[in-house]
């Protein structure tokens, strides 16, 4: 009865925290790992892929600093003390849910695999979007796209760097297109490559400064390549929505700049974003028309930041898609979990 009761106290905790944690970020992914048991503390997400203190791939969080991990369904995530090989020393694995580490303040060396399936640690590519690794054979380190275009120059390959590109694995309903250069409208130019559903070791191996991602199928554009595209490394998934050929939805919290889903969009995970900490991404203060929340997730908005709190006038949304009722007010977004 005692551990259940702990279970749940933790679980109510952990829910609460998940949007306010002291220092919330932008982050990598779905799986947030946070520096204070019970997930309180600095917070750092992360995507499918191979994350290694050594090569300062941790983001926020800092070695020997994770003591908690929410993992959200369909995912797994690997801590272990050192960076060797698929990580060395004591480990642990954990999957959905929210949990406190045995080994609270050890690890170097994460990874996280997604949807795709679980293979013992293989490289599975999945999530939300394209997975690109910087080695071939689905090895090295590794960066998940959504939707859209990224740029080299700008700063958009998030874990990836410039030229690094070896491999990649497209999940069902995407394509891909990579190209030796951005060009001058950000569109690509040089040796470019296209790939559909499947997995490939890249023919102009450590080349790409170029990536864009689209959808196929019922919801995707499926046209010709270079429209409008994503920002901020893979954090989000562009402004593919409203008259850009449709918002797809999926299991992220989307906030549109006007109302009935339309006009520029930003991606938000768990966490509490503040316009004067320069939080809100492609999204600008005072814009945000409509919202997007699959299930499972609630969204609070402010006209203030309130010190990190939110202040009025504030809306608080479920699930569903809603036009905000007040329109370009909103300088606070917190996003949490919950049912």
């Amino acid at each position: 009865m005692k551990n259940s009761i702990g279970i749940l106290f933790f679980s109510m905790v952990l829910t609460g925290c998940l949007a306010v944690a002291a220092n919330a970020q932008w982050d990598r992914g779905p799986v947030v790992v946070y520096e204070e048991r019970d997930g309180r503390g600095s917070a750092q997400g992360f995507g499918v892929g191979e994350y290694r203190a050594d090569r300062g791939e941790l983001g926020q969080l800092r070695n020997d600093h994770a003591s908690s991990v929410s993992v959200p369904n369909g995912y797994r995530v690997r801590f272990c003390e050192n960076e060797g090989r698929n990580g060395d020393g004591r480990c642990e694995e954990r999957g959905p849910g929210d949990h406190n580490l045995q080994y609270r303040n050890v690890a170097s060396y994460i990874r996280v695999t997604g949807p795709s399936g679980w293979n013992g640690w293989g490289n599975n590519g999945g999530g939300k979007g394209v997975s690109v690794y910087s080695d071939r054979d689905f090895r090295g380190r590794a960066q998940e796209y959504g939707v859209g275009r990224y740029l080299a120059g700008a700063g958009q390959f998030g874990n990836m760097k410039n030229d690094d590109a070896g491999s990649i694995v497209v999940p069902k309903g995407f394509r891909v297109r990579l190209c030796e250069n951005e060009g001058d409208t950000g569109r690509g130019s040089g040796r470019c490559e296209d790939h559909g559903e499947g997995s490939y070791n890249l023919r102009y191996n450590d080349l790409a400064s170029y990536i864009e991602v689209q959808r196929t199928g019922i919801f995707g554009g499926g046209g010709g390549w270079g429209g409008n595209g994503g920002n901020n490394g893979g954090y989000d998934n562009g402004n593919n929505g409203g008259n850009n050929g449709g918002f797809t939805g999926g299991n992220s919290v989307v906030v549109f700049s006007d109302r009935d889903e339309r006009g520029t969009q930003q991606v938000f995970s768990n966490g509490t974003f503040r316009n004067d900490f320069r939080q809100f991404g492609r999204l600008k203060n005072d814009d945000a028309g409509s919202v997007y929340i699959p299930r499972g997730y609630h969204v609070r908005f402010c006209a203030g930041e309130g010190g990190g709190a939110g202040e009025g006038p504030c809306e608080e949304w479920g699930p569903g898609m809603h036009n905000l009722q007040y329109n370009d007010q909103a300088s606070y977004i917190r996003v949490w979990r919950g049912n």
